[in-house]
């Protein structure tokens, strides 16, 4: 989201947070001064940041969130609480004044900044700072590391910047006695055909229709024993014709009792 924003707060905590101990951790955050934070907790609505980016000033709200102090962000150019996420509260309509930031305010730590916020809200003494004041804490550029260059130089343009690698002549044999031949000339060597003898088949017709090309056998007759004293059982005959012994006779239980 573009645009200006600042951070406000007007005293409220997340709900369930002891109030003593979110109050410990604002000044432990901001390296604040007890007194300093109290007022912050009066109920007035106070700016604890301004000139922020979208981005920025949600990194402050949750970090005060974090420490338990519910705070939200306003769009300065516009005058109206910008959307935020659902777990920051919705902005309250409250007159409020800009903060006058100095050059020396600019530069000063954090703590110190709190502790002029919180003093201007107890004392009333407001401005507006001047047009294209940078109200955001400055810091000192990151140095660049030292690299040494002293083992580099500058190829050419157009040079080859890959290992040269040693060509290897290829060896060709003479090839005096080589010629090109025609377009569809057999290059094979040409073999002699052998022509097959035709065989006689003068000998050979061709039979009928169905007819045994193969040589007629002659059956041998099987020869059948005598059967004439065998005859055939009537239905349901036992065939075994071997003795059988009867079963044995049941015992006697006569002379059995029960007791």
């Amino acid at each position: 989201m573009e645009g200006v924003f600042e951070v406000v707060f007007d005293g409220r905590t997340v709900p369930g947070r002891d109030r003593a101990e979110v109050m410990a951790n604002v000044a432990n955050l901001f390296k604040a001064k007890p007194e300093a934070v109290e007022r912050l907790f009066s109920g007035q609505l106070v700016t604890i940041k301004k000139d922020l980016d979208y981005q920025g000033a949600l990194r402050y709200i949750a970090a005060l969130k974090e420490a338990g102090a519910l705070a939200r962000l306003r769009q300065a150019d516009a005058g109206a609480a910008a959307p935020v996420a659902a777990s920051v509260p919705t902005p309250v309509a409250t007159p409020v004044a800009t903060t006058t930031v100095s050059a020396a305010r600019q530069a000063a730590s954090p703590a110190a900044a709190l502790a002029s916020s919180a003093a201007a809200a107890a004392t009333g003494n407001w401005g507006v700072a001047p047009v294209g004041a940078d109200l955001t804490d400055r810091k000192a550029p990151a140095a660049a590391p030292k690299v040494d260059l002293s083992g580099y130089s500058l190829a050419p343009v157009g040079s080859d910047m890959g290992e040269k690698r040693e060509v290897v002549p290829v060896v060709v044999g003479d090839l005096s006695a080589l010629s090109v031949a025609e377009v569809g000339a057999d290059l094979g060597v040409p073999r002699e055909v052998i022509p097959l003898p035709e065989p006689d088949l003068s000998a050979l017709s061709v039979a009928e229709v169905g007819a045994t090309l193969g040589a007629p056998r002659q059956l041998e007759p099987v020869k059948i024993g005598d059967i004439s004293g065998i005859t055939i059982a009537e239905v349901g005959a036992m065939l075994d014709t071997s003795e059988k012994q009867a079963p044995p006779p049941p015992p006697k239980t006569d002379h059995l009792k029960l007791g």
